[in-house]
């Protein structure tokens, strides 16, 4: 049985390798990729705060101004005093601008979906690690990776039971610092990989997966329903901070992340909203707001969602380690590395063995072995 899993364990790594090798150090990149992305295009992230932020309706106005050819599509609400405002349009390509919320000046633009170095590279990794930049049939792909990293993590688990390799032997041959180490970063990793791949597979196969956990685990169905804007014939919008207060109102303790603009009379804007224990991406609550009247016309809070739904909402946070903040993103980004070293010394490991055949003394051909 053991040969057995072992064989299984072995060849299942050597076909994949390649890819898991390429997907787990594009996930450690990503565990940061927020602070990457920032770095990278600091001019148009970063502002020095000056006393009172603009309106946000006057910054959307400053965005139009720019770019009288396209319309706003939503304003993603910076988080911090010493970030800019980022203004995305509606355009055929990923198109920002990012405004000063202090000064209103335009910081300068990005087309997201390029993949340049700098302005897309962030991107390019996230869209590498979790398509392998091939589209949908990409995603796919790594979602089969992900199932067989499981099953490698699982089988390497219960070959290391056999041995119970805690820690490295220094003093050893090459050969067995390597199978040491190959052992201990298999198992130190193990127990956070497990669940990493487990919700890489919910993530990879969101189109099946999402509705079956909310078909299984909620009472009621979890869907948005289509809601429109009741036109007032003669009247204006209300302006984008007054639906903010809006949102303040209908859901409070959450911050507004994004804001959609309405484009054309029917359309309501939509809010999304972050509660502080919501730690992945712009939050999952959301509101529709009817643009004449202010009323809201849908509200879905995640305190009040089902289980199947919350499940829904973590796993990018359990995938990424957000989760529980800076500690398991640490504990991500080293557990991804493990696996990196994982697949460098477990190539290692069999290419001494097969070298064996071909002159190695008896006392190498037992080491090899081990």
């Amino acid at each position: 049985m053991r040969a057995l899993i072992l064989k299984m364990h072995l060849w299942l790594a050597l076909v994949t390798g390649a890819f898991i090798f390429i997907v787990a150090l594009t996930g450690a990149a990503l565990v940061f990729e927020t602070e990457i992305d920032r770095a990278l295009n600091a001019t148009t992230s970063y502002v020095t705060p000056r006393g009172a932020a603009l309106p946000v309706e006057a910054i959307v106005a400053r965005a139009h101004d720019a770019f009288p050819d396209m319309k706003v599509d939503d304003v993603v609400i910076p988080d911090r005093p010493d970030l800019s405002c980022r203004v995305r349009m509606k355009a055929a390509i990923d198109f920002s601008v990012f405004v000063n919320p202090y000064t209103g000046d335009i910081l300068g633009t990005r087309d997201l979906s390029t993949g340049d170095f700098g302005r897309g590279f962030a991107r390019t990794i996230h869209l590498l690690h979790a398509r392998l930049m091939g589209g949908l049939a990409g995603k796919y792909v790594v979602g089969a990776i992900t199932v067989i990293t499981l099953v490698i993590i699982v089988s390497g688990l219960y070959l290391w039971w056999g041995r119970k390799i805690p820690r490295v032997l220094w003093s050893g041959s090459w050969k067995r610092v390597n199978f040491d180490l190959h052992n201990v970063f298999g198992f130190y990793a193990a127990p956070f990989l497990v669940y990493v791949t487990l919700s890489g597979v919910i993530m990879s196969f969101e189109g099946y997966t999402d509705p079956f956990l909310r078909r299984h685990f909620n009472t009621r169905p979890d869907i948005v329903p289509r809601v429109k804007s009741t036109v007032i014939e003669g009247a204006t919008r209300l302006s984008v901070d007054a639906a903010l207060r809006v949102a303040d109102e209908a859901l409070p303790g959450a911050v507004t992340t994004i804001i959609s603009v309405p484009a054309i009379p029917t359309d309501a804007f939509r809010v999304t909203r972050r509660f502080p224990e919501d730690r992945s991406g712009a939050g999952r609550s959301r509101l529709y707001i009817d643009q004449y009247r202010g009323q809201v016309l849908y509200l879905k809070s995640t305190r009040t969602d089902e289980v199947g739904t919350k499940i829904v909402n973590i796993k990018r946070g359990v995938h990424t380690g957000d989760f529980l903040g800076w500690p398991t993103r640490i504990i991500a980004f080293i557990s991804c590395l493990f696996l990196v070293g994982q697949i460098v010394t477990g190539v290692l490991i069999w290419w001494t063995r097969v070298k064996v055949p071909m002159g190695l003394t008896a006392r190498e051909r037992k080491e090899s072995a081990r």
